[in-house]
């Protein structure tokens, strides 16, 4: 019988994007320094704001749309930056792949859900 995937929603708000390439960077980087395992089902990598979800996975929810993933959580925003990044609704970086798939090139996508796998 195939497993049922129990999805929780973790957050939602705007979602910005990573510079073409950039996400790749830092995947192979924290890699590189043992940080993140590879994820082969994984169709995107993704930036929340705590770094206690580095190497989680996540699915991401665009307004209107169905529920994608998983994306590999691979960086977290800095600690100086998670107040301003909080009271501006921000919730999590695209990579730059999902989001031109997404259509969101020209600005934040507001009422992105990113959901957990329910432990």
């Amino acid at each position: 019988m195939p497993q049922v995937l129990t999805l929780v929603l973790y957050m939602s708000g705007a979602a910005t994007y990573y510079d073409p390439g950039l996400m790749q960077h830092v995947v192979a980087y924290r890699a590189s320094i043992g940080q993140l395992s590879s994820c082969a089902e994984c169709i995107g990598a993704v930036a929340l704001l705590e770094p206690d979800q580095i190497g989680r996975k996540v699915w991401l929810q665009p307004p209107g749309g169905p529920i994608e993933g998983p994306f590999l959580v691979a960086d977290c925003a800095a600690p100086q930056h998670r107040p301003l990044l909080i009271a501006g609704g921000w919730t999590v970086d695209l990579d730059y792949e999902t989001a031109a798939r997404w259509a969101t090139l020209d600005g934040p996508l507001r009422n992105v859900k990113v959901y957990l796998e329910a432990r």
